[in-house]
């Protein structure tokens, strides 16, 4: 396909060679005949026309490449959030289970911690009535201070 100044140059060399002086569109050139005004419009009309389809098709080429790229990068965001989310989301599993296994195990600590203070008071309890069985020369005083 010619461009515009390929085709220029076209009728310029066919003038040229129809044109007995061989002046063709130079200034000061011989006349044109009206049919080949015509023509040359027919050829740029043509010639437009052809270009405003190619342009058209190009147009509508790059719209469907923009829109089948803009589904892929909008695919890609949402693979990525969804894979970040989903590590979220195993991150709090993680964290309630630990929660879970310490409250199991501070139940069972405080288990012992009650057996323990009440074998203390057993003992002290133990203790008191012993002290308590050799007044003689062991008092136990309920009150601090100096009596």
């Amino acid at each position: 396909m010619l461009g515009f100044f390929g085709l220029l140059n076209c009728i310029n060399r066919r003038l040229a060679w129809s044109d007995p002086k061989g002046q063709g569109l130079q200034e000061g050139g011989g006349d044109m005949e009206e049919r080949e005004f015509r023509r040359i419009e027919e050829m740029m009309g043509g010639m437009m026309g052809r270009f405003r389809a190619e342009l058209g098709q190009e147009l509508t080429q790059l719209r469907s490449e923009i829109v089948e790229e803009f589904r892929h990068q909008i695919g890609v965001q949402r693979e990525d959030f969804q894979h970040k989310l989903n590590l979220v989301v195993e991150g709090q599993q993680m964290l309630a289970e630990k929660l879970e296994e310490t409250r199991s195990e501070l139940k069972v600590d405080i288990g012992k911690i009650d057996q323990r203070v009440t074998a203390v008071a057993a003992d002290l309890a133990a203790h008191r009535r012993d002290t308590e069985a050799h007044r003689k020369g062991w008092r136990v005083r309920e009150k601090e201070g100096g009596e």
